[in-house]
């Protein structure tokens, strides 16, 4: 039993830090290359948050708005990944959407607005809400390198940069 679960949880909730391998294994070979690009730093980040838990849960995983539909039925949340994890993590993934508007994703005005918001409504620390955001922004980054998707993966970028600098503001 994890967070505010009264039953077990069914045994395929992937942990979050699995999410993160793709991540892990960038920095890994940055790291070994003499190159401490922000993938490094947001592998540390993602790193300390994970070995530091708060409120553990079954997520979502790609919170977004075409994953959020409403019908006959009411709101429906569609394609879940299954993961068990910080909820901080289906808060991070907005900051990323919406996918085709750049100028929304990497504007650091929005970004800061976004997180002292979600730092009020989940009375979370937000700098744990920014090491999310850019952890979800460089993991992103990770998987578009992978399927040499470069110029996915300067978008993705972008964005984690412009987390990142709100992030050393608030230092």
């Amino acid at each position: 039993m994890t967070g505010h679960q009264s039953r077990p949880l069914a045994p395929d909730f992937r942990p979050l830090r699995q999410q993160f391998d793709s991540l892990f294994k960038k920095a890994a070979a940055d790291r070994n290359n003499g190159d401490a690009r922000i993938f490094v730093e947001a592998a540390r980040i993602v790193d300390d948050l994970l070995n530091n838990p708060v409120d553990v849960q079954p997520l979502h995983g790609d919170v977004h708005h075409e994953n959020i539909l409403f019908g006959e039925r009411g709101w429906l949340v569609i394609d879940p990944k299954g993961l068990l994890g910080d909820p901080m993590y289906d808060a991070a993934n907005m900051f990323y959407n919406p996918v085709e508007r750049q100028d929304l994703r990497a504007n650091e005005e929005r970004i800061a607005s976004m997180a002292r918001t979600f730092s009020r409504a989940f009375d979370r620390d937000i700098r744990t809400i920014l090491g999310y955001a850019m952890a979800h922004a460089t993991l992103s980054a990770s998987w578009h390198t992978e399927d040499e998707n470069s110029g996915e993966a300067e978008r993705s970028l972008a964005v984690a940069q412009a987390v990142r600098t709100i992030m050393a503001a608030l230092s």
